[in-house]
């Protein structure tokens, strides 16, 4: 039997807190510090000190939750927390990119 084998790059989730002007990795979660909306980055977003790219610049950023002002991003987050409330807004995060992602796909 013939194996394949292909890098996949980055797959996993990063939440990173509020969102500030820097470079984000793709498969970044931020939350808009004034709506509270939680956004994912598509690609890598790119650092321009004079032009930030903004969350709602739908090329770099899909919209995942819509005002979670009141959720706290726990950028400290690990597969091994024992925190319900945590795990379920990370679980419910998760489910809503899966159904965007499939809508995109087609799937």
């Amino acid at each position: 039997m013939r194996t394949y084998e292909q890098s996949l790059g980055k797959v996993s989730l990063t939440p990173e807190g509020d969102w500030e002007n820097k470079e984000y990795d793709r498969l970044s979660l931020v939350r808009h510090p004034i709506t509270g909306n939680v956004y994912l980055s598509k690609k890598v977003v790119p650092y321009d000190e004079t032009t930030p790219i903004e969350v709602t610049n739908t090329e770099y950023w899909m919209l995942v939750l819509e005002g979670a002002s009141h959720i706290e991003i726990d950028d400290k987050f690990s597969s091994t927390s024992e925190n319900p409330v945590q795990n379920k807004v990370i679980y419910n995060m998760l489910t809503t990119i899966e159904q965007g992602l499939d809508n995109i796909l087609g799937e």
